[in-house]
């Protein structure tokens, strides 16, 4: 049998340690400080969950589909920007289902149940439609306390609000 350099083998178990944690690396979402998340809104809105409408479904094999949903929200502070009162608005959302269970996905963008209250980082694209920035950051649900939860669990609305102020009602980064 033959002998393996320790000096090989070192290595061999850097390259595989390499490999191994390079995947994950990719899979999860850049985080943004709370200034840029505001900087690259062009709408901040607090409102609640309306309808959730499966509007398409294609078929993945094996019992799987991949599910696209339109949601609804109802504007109930606006924050940051301008929409128009009483006007909600819609945001698509994808999920995965496995014969008839939704299927959990990291990073997937998921809106709480109707009726939950949130607070939305919106952008609008060159073609006008909203999106949600920076994915799951930019969707925080609120607790029934009010209190911010999934992403935006370390601030209050308060500290959003002087946030907000701070960097400027009308700025923009991109």
């Amino acid at each position: 049998m033959k002998k393996v350099s320790w000096g090989r083998m070192r290595i061999c178990l850097i390259v595989l340690t390499l490999v191994l944690s390079s995947g994950p690396a990719f899979a999860r979402i850049r985080t943004l400080q709370l200034f840029e998340l505001i900087g690259q809104s062009d709408i901040i809105v607090i409102g609640r969950v309306g309808d959730m409408k499966k509007i398409a479904e294609v078929p993945k094999g094996s019992g799987s589909v991949e599910e696209t949903i339109e949601n609804t929200i109802i504007p109930e502070r606006i924050l940051k920007g301008k929409w128009p009162k009483g006007k909600p608005m819609s945001f698509t959302t994808h999920r995965s289902v496995d014969n008839g269970k939704q299927v959990w996905r990291e990073d997937a963008l998921s809106f709480p149940e109707r009726g939950s209250a949130v607070v939305l980082f919106i952008s609008r694209d060159h073609q006008g439609r909203l999106n949600i920035v920076n994915g799951i950051q930019g969707l925080w649900p609120l607790g029934k306390d009010g209190k911010p939860l999934g992403m935006g669990y370390s601030y209050t609305v308060e500290e959003l609000k002087k946030e907000i102020a701070k960097t400027g009602q009308n700025s923009k980064l991109r």
